[in-house]
């Protein structure tokens, strides 16, 4: 029997001839069966011509290398050379077959990796959502605490605004007395804050927060004037004249002294006996340079003042 072999890897040819009764492979007088098809049969008298010439014919070598076995039972001597060009065309398109079903494994291939890598990338974002999830959920577990805890202390608003309202008209009386009581020094301006308090009180528009602020800022001026130098002009009324011109000089609170414009007056407040002392001429230059240094002509210095000695410092 002829063999002829072709090789896709370098299309060379070979002839192989079989001394297995002019028949390739098993007859079905051998294995008892069907005649396999031309595929099958071809790669059973592979298998079995490589046992006989003692070669090891493995799957492997029938997927890489095509090897066609044109077979015939006429004897060589008979066989046509038109008969195996038949033979080899039909190889070639079968050769051809099996490239383009292996590019349509390949590119299944290619698109089932595609199609992997695609479902990672999706789980590894499932993951981060997850998390991400998980994380906004405590955000919103806060939240909710805090919006709970607000709408409570808003529920407690009125409660808290009957109590702070009768404390507020307190302290604006408080401060009132507070000014009639100290040393007499911008009372008018003074006394205007504590009215314009009083009618923050009976204004509907105003806050309870507002009225606070601004009583709190009254009390602040006032602690202010007991730490600071201040010289201002000003009216001065006395019992008995008409109101006068003057310059007052304010140290803190514990001493308020005036002079006359010309300088021919001077005098001290007693605020134990709420009334106006007169000064000696020794004080004289140290009032001048009391009233340069709060009107920032003078860097600050010390200098003699006359001073009321509190009650009961004698006992």
């Amino acid at each position: 029997m002829l063999w002829r072999v072709i090789s896709t890897e370098n299309r060379q040819t070979g002839m192989f001839l079989l001394p297995n009764n002019n028949r390739i492979g098993l007859s079905p007088s051998d294995s008892g069966t069907k005649a396999p098809g031309a595929g099958r049969f071809l790669r059973t008298g592979l298998f079995h011509w490589g046992r006989q010439v003692g070669l090891r014919v493995s799957s492997r070598f029938a997927c890489m290398v095509l090897v066609v076995a044109v077979f015939t039972t006429i004897p060589i001597g008979a066989t046509s050379a038109g008969d195996l060009d038949v033979a080899i065309g039909l190889v070639l398109k079968m050769n051809e077959a099996a490239a383009q079903s292996q590019k349509r494994v390949d590119k299944i291939a290619d698109q089932t990796g595609d199609i992997h890598a695609e479902y990672r990338t999706v789980q590894q974002q499932i993951i981060a959502l997850n998390q991400y999830n998980e994380q906004t959920q405590k955000l919103v577990d806060n939240q909710e605490q805090v919006i709970a805890s607000l709408e409570r202390q808003i529920g407690d608003v009125t409660n808290i605004g009957r109590g702070v309202t009768p404390l507020m008209m307190d302290m604006v009386d408080s401060l009132g007395k507070f000014i009639e009581l100290d040393v007499p020094f911008l009372m008018e301006e003074r006394r205007g804050r504590v009215e314009r308090l009083k009618l923050l009180l009976d204004n509907p528009s105003v806050t309870e927060a507002e009225r606070y602020r601004q009583i709190m800022e009254a009390y602040q001026i006032e602690n202010e004037f007991g730490r600071t130098i201040e010289a201002f002009p000003g009216k001065l009324q006395t019992e008995g004249a008409m109101a006068r011109e003057v310059e007052f000089l304010r140290i803190g609170r514990i001493a308020l002294i005036y002079r006359t414009i010309d300088g021919s007056e001077m005098k001290a407040w007693n605020q134990q006996q709420r009334i106006w002392e007169p000064l000696s001429a020794s004080y004289r230059s140290s009032v001048k340079q009391g009233f340069r240094i709060a009107q920032k002509q003078a860097a600050p210095d010390l200098f003699p003042i006359p001073i009321p000695a509190a009650e009961g410092a004698a006992q």
